[in-house]
């Protein structure tokens, strides 16, 4: 899906590992006041935020990724794991510096 779109598939398969070790139950940004987990699945979509994502599109891979695909399209910087990754906002809260990174090789059709 992201090469498709045009993205940098590196940086947006790493914000999700980033952001939940693409983790589809993943639960993040509890809110007290509301007694609920704002952030949900792999892409920790912030269902406060984006009311049209519900929890089970959010726990579902092509379901979340559909939607992270249009956030990405509007800018990745949703994700404070994208803005880690590319150096806007150094914590290490999304574990980049504990992985190897490989490099990863997408093959193209004109070989």
């Amino acid at each position: 899906m992201a090469i498709l779109e045009g993205f940098n598939a590196d940086e947006f398969w790493l914000t999700a590992y980033g952001e939940s070790k693409l983790n589809l139950k993943a639960k993040g940004d509890f809110d007290k006041k509301l007694g609920i987990n704002k952030s949900r699945g792999m892409w920790q979509i912030n269902l406060v935020a984006h009311p049209d994502v519900t929890i089970k599109c959010a726990e579902d891979p092509v379901c979340s990724t559909a939607k992270a695909v249009a956030l990405w399209k509007e800018t990745p910087l949703h994700w404070s794991c994208y803005r880690e990754l590319v150096g806007i906002f150094l914590s290490n809260a999304c574990g980049y510096k504990k992985i190897a990174i490989p490099p990863v090789v997408w093959a193209k059709d004109d070989q």
